[in-house]
């Protein structure tokens, strides 16, 4: 392990940079001050403390996000990003300022008990942005839909004519409605053409992931996942930026842990309880993945589309794909058949799913040649 002369930890927020450090050979941590956030202020500040490469810099993940970092990094500082959860707190600290937290950082940093993350590169970021933007379009449409099923209910309107409701002939019934007023008029009005406005927003991010993950580097990882049954494009890329290299997790449990789909345990002496998961991870792909799940309740098969999708993938690939549908298949029946509801098996077999998925990111080869 790499010793540094100096530790210095950084408090970042959007107009200010608290600093502090803690050599390797005083055990007083000191505070540098608050800065303006301007790198150039902030180098001038880390000078003094001797060359890049004998100073590690660290500071917490947040609002700004990783701009600083890089930078740094390029300047041939040691800078990581630091997980704010797993950051340790004293439960009877109740004094948080930027200048205590920024010296916090610099003590842990240099005692080794913080725990970094990774910092995705430029072109996994972006992908990132255009899939969370999708999320962001997707839960505004979903609204629309909500509140525009209200207003229905609201003048006694209920769809008669099918089980489903936003298929085309809803639809097509939603816009033949009269009512007697003109607010009333206006307001569905209003709500349908919010509803065609952010569709084709979706439509338009949908093909633009498309193209943005086939130009990654791991391009063709993106392919593989979609051999598996119940992950599409957007699931795919979403791990993908998310996650980057999937061979950084050294295990299948740690990559289930990362999503937070460990089951949380609580155990002292000769007693061991476990509950819920933990939840403490990446919740955009858990959630996913979860859904992803359901697909599982049908009986194993290839569809045409499924069998598109796995178009030029290895045999290898096409091997856990197919492995991975009778298990979690057989896995979900088990469960339904000891009584378990269907949302505990569901996250059960999401998990078996992201260790499938962690045991497809170790292959070397993902693509045929042919």
């Amino acid at each position: 392990m790499k010793r540094f002369s100096t530790y210095v930890g950084l408090d970042v927020h959007k107009n200010s940079i608290s600093v502090a450090i803690a050599k390797r050979s005083d055990d007083k941590s000191q505070s540098l001050g608050r800065l303006p956030n301007d790198l150039t202020r902030l180098l001038r500040a880390l000078e003094p403390l001797g060359e890049s490469a004998q100073v590690q810099i660290c500071y917490e993940a947040g609002p700004t996000g990783y701009g600083l970092v890089r930078q740094l990094r390029e300047l041939g500082y040691d800078c990581q990003v630091v997980a704010p959860a797993k950051t340790p707190r004293v439960a009877s600290d109740r004094v948080k300022t930027d200048r205590r937290d920024a010296i916090k950082l610099a003590d842990f940093l240099r005692s080794g008990h913080l725990t970094f993350i990774r910092v995705p590169t430029p072109e996994e970021e972006a992908l990132r942005d255009l899939v969370r933007a999708r999320e962001d379009i997707k839960t505004k449409h979903t609204n629309s839909k909500r509140q525009l099923n209200s207003m229905m209910l609201r003048h006694g309107r209920i769809f008669r004519a099918g089980k489903s409701l936003w298929t085309k002939r809803h639809f097509d019934w939603v816009e033949t409605q009269e009512f007697e007023f003109e607010g009333s008029r206006e307001a569905r009005d209003t709500y349908v053409g919010e509803l065609r406005r952010y569709q084709l927003l979706l439509d338009g991010l949908d093909k633009r992931i498309e193209e943005v993950a086939g130009t990654l580097s791991q391009a063709d990882l993106v392919h593989a996942l979609r051999a598996f049954k119940g992950i599409k494009t957007l699931t795919a890329a979403t791990i993908v930026a998310e996650v980057g290299d999937l061979r950084r997790f050294p295990s299948a449990g740690k990559f289930a842990s990362f999503l937070g789909l460990t089951p949380s345990e609580h155990s002292s002496g000769d007693s061991r309880n476990r509950g819920r998961i933990t939840k403490a991870g990446n919740r955009r792909l858990r959630r996913m993945l979860v859904e992803a799940a359901w697909a599982y309740w049908r009986s194993p098969h290839v569809s045409r589309e499924l069998e598109a999708r796995s178009a030029g993938v290895t045999a290898d690939v096409r091997e856990l794909s197919w492995n991975t549908q009778r298990r979690l298949y057989r896995r979900l029946r088990a469960l339904q058949m000891r009584g378990m509801c269907a949302k505990k098996a569901l996250i059960a077999v999401a998990r078996e799913l992201a260790c499938a998925i962690w045991a497809l990111g170790q292959q070397e080869k993902l693509m045929s040649e042919a």
